[in-house]
Order: structure tokens, then C-alpha cells, then sequence
């Protein structure tokens, strides 16, 4: 035998239909039966935070990615293992989960959509008040700061530092791509995109929509190029979706494009990584500027970068984790391949746009002047 369950609110909706029934019956021979009402059943809310338990995987749900990582450890008493952002909610599991089709369907219903953003193929409007300007960067230029965030988990620590410098200088006019990867490797790093989009919203996805990526890169590049600007592309990895981009740009406009690289030579990673007709296309149509590696500080190429590279900065990410952008440290180093690794590397590429090379020698410098 099975039994229907219904709720009290059911109950008194169907002794009231009932009731109707009958006076009509009874007031009317032979007249057509009066069907009841459906009753619609209540929908089952689920809270934005809640733990539960799925195919042998604890979890916890909340919407942010620290929220989740602190209630998993609250709930259960030791770290998660596996943390993902499934439809707008972050999920923090006991053991590595394959995305929603690990979830009871009870749950993954509730959650919204992430909306996807767009941002503007104009140059956007400085508000009011001077626009930034250093010996590199003028009025009317664009940064394009681009994110491979595939073969090496330092573009996470990068992503953050650029954000540091961005806030401290003032209104400077870019955009930001994640997914910039080698034409040969196929994945990224499984949250870099949604970290990235934590500390710059706008951010645009090239590993998800590389195609559509280019056009609206491309279409931003042309519209500063055309009001005679100049791009700055801080490449923060390989150069294919640069080459890409560049090939939609107009021959003659193409030298006011410029490309800085701290992975440059023939034997250095990201060139390597870089399909050969790619980079030699880049190479031969913009101003090409190779500057002093990021890992080791110096001077290479007759252009100097601080040292954004250390081991064992135990106390170094103590201190971040108390800053603005505390969370995506934490996350950032806990993606590294080694504890206490300190790598942002790819962040000398900005700090030379910005002219503030010279100003800054090492991480500890960048930690008092742009993190405190």
C-alpha cells in the first residue's frame, strides 16, 4: 500500500472543495459534476547554504567560493578537496565531484543561472577627474591584460597584484581575458575564470568562447586604435590569442600595438608554447617588447622587472590574507604546486605599462606600496 502525503493547507483546500460539491449537487439534478481545483503542491526551497551528503561525497553548498570552503570545514572538520562554481553557487566537496552530474537534482534545481556579461566594444568614459598617465600609458590608450591560466597556476597571483596596482593608480582604461592558452594545450585551470571575475568582473572567457573572444577583443583594439591610441597587451602567456586578435586588425594600425612579454626568447616557455607562424606574425607587425623576467628580477633585454617569485613566504601570505583580496589569496596559493609558493610573475608586463618600473624591486616592496 502507498500513501500520498499532503499538507494541512492541502487538506482545508480540499474539505472546502468538497463542500462546494455537495450544496451543488444537491441544489441542482441532474446538472454536470463539478470537478475540483487541482491544488498545486509547494515547491521546496533550499537555503543558500546547506551541507548534504551525495554518492558518498559530503558537501557544502554556499555562494561564495569562501563561504563554502569555511562551512565544509565547519560542518565536516577538515578541508574540502574539491571546490566548484555549479550555476551561480559555490560547491566545496569531500573528494573530487564531475560538476552537476554529481548532484541529487533536488539541489542543482534551486540554483539561479550566472548571467553572462558583455561588456561594451567602446572605449569606455573615464569619470571625472585626469585619467592616469606614466612614461608608457597615456590618455586614450588600452590595456588588455591577458590570462592564460593553463600549464602555470601564477596567473591566479597575478590576476590579483594587477588588481592591487590597478586600484592605486587611478583610472586606467583595459580589459581583462582569461583562457589565453597555448593553441596546444586544451584546458585551464578549473576556477580561474570565476577568480578572476571575483576581482574583475567583465572579465571575458577566451577557453569558453575563443572565436567570439577574438571579435570582441579585436572590435575593442580597433576602436582605441582608430581614436589614435595605443593597446598594451600585458601577456601573461603565450601569443596565439594575441596573433588572432591582431590578424582583425587593420595592417596599418597594427605597429601601435604593444606587446609586452617577460617569457621572451627563443628557448623561453611562453614563446615556446606560442604556435611558430603565430609568434612569428606577431613578432613582425607590432612593437614587440621583451622585459626583464618576473621569476628572478633584473635586468633582460635592456628593460628591468622586480622579483615577484619566492619560496617559503609563509608569513608573506599571512599578512595578504588579511588584506582587501585576502580570500583569492588564499585560493590562489592553495592552487600553486607547492606551499608558501609565491608567484606573480606575469604581473611585471603591467607594472612596465603603468611606468612603474624602477619604483618597485621586489615582492616585499609591492606588499607595503600596493597591498597595505
Amino acid at each position: 500500500m502507498s500513501y500520498i502525503k499532503i499538507t494541512a493547507e492541502q487538506l482545508k483546500t480540499i474539505l472546502a472543495e468538497l463542500n462546494t460539491l455537495s450544496g451543488v449537487l444537491q441544489s441542482v439534478s441532474g446538472s454536470t459534476p463539478v470537478e475540483p481545483t487541482p491544488v498545486e503542491p509547494t515547491p521546496v526551497e533550499v537555503p543558500d547554504a546547506v551541507a548534504f551528503s551525495h554518492n558518498g561525497i559530503n558537501f557544502y553548498r554556499a555562494k561564495t567560493l569562501s563561504g563554502a570552503k569555511a562551512g565544509f570545514q565547519s560542518t565536516y572538520g577538515s578541508a574540502s578537496k574539491d571546490n566548484d562554481n555549479i550555476d551561480g553557487y559555490w560547491y566545496s566537496a569531500s573528494k573530487n565531484f564531475n560538476g552537476a552530474s554529481d548532484l541529487p537534482s533536488s539541489i542543482i534545481g534551486t540554483a539561479p543561472t550566472t548571467p553572462v556579461v558583455t561588456p561594451p566594444v567602446t572605449t569606455p568614459v573615464p569619470p571625472s577627474g585626469a585619467e592616469y598617465t606614466s612614461s608608457k600609458y597615456k590618455p586614450g590608450d588600452l590595456i588588455s591584460m591577458h590570462f592564460d591560466s593553463s600549464m602555470d597556476p601564477d596567473d591566479l597571483q597575478a590576476m590579483i597584484a594587477n588588481k592591487c596596482m590597478l586600484d592605486n593608480v587611478g583610472y586606467v582604461n583595459y580589459i581583462t581575458i582569461n583562457g589565453t592558452r597555448s593553441w596546444e594545450n586544451t584546458e585551464i585551470i578549473k576556477g580561474s575564470t570565476e577568480h578572476c571575475r571575483s576581482l574583475f568582473s567583465n572579465t571575458l572567457d577566451s577557453h569558453a568562447n575563443w572565436s567570439g573572444t577574438v571579435a570582441t577583443v579585436s572590435a575593442m583594439w580597433n576602436a582605441t586604435l582608430n581614436n589614435g591610441g595605443t593597446v598594451w597587451v600585458a601577456e601573461g602567456g603565450p601569443s596565439d590569442f594575441t596573433a588572432d586578435c591582431l590578424r582583425k586588425v587593420a595592417a596599418d594600425k597594427r605597429g601601435k600595438v604593444v606587446v609586452v612579454q617577460h617569457s621572451a626568447g627563443t628557448t623561453a616557455f611562453n614563446e615556446m608554447k606560442t604556435k611558430p607562424d603565430n609568434m612569428a606574425f606577431v613578432k613582425a607587425n607590432v612593437e614587440y617588447t621583451p622585459v626583464g623576467n618576473g621569476n628572478t628580477g633584473g635586468t633582460s633585454w635592456g628593460r628591468k622587472s622586480p622579483k615577484f617569485k619566492d619560496e617559503n613566504k609563509g608569513t608573506w601570505f599571512a599578512n595578504a590574507y588579511k588584506t582587501k583580496y585576502g580570500d583569492q589569496w588564499r585560493w590562489a596559493e592553495s592552487e600553486i604546486y607547492k606551499d608558501n609558493l609565491l608567484d606573480f610573475s606575469d604581473s611585471v608586463e603591467l607594472v612596465y605599462i603603468l611606468g612603474l618600473t624602477g619604483k618597485i624591486t621586489d615582492y616585499n616592496d609591492f606588499y607595503t606600496n600596493y597591498m597595505k
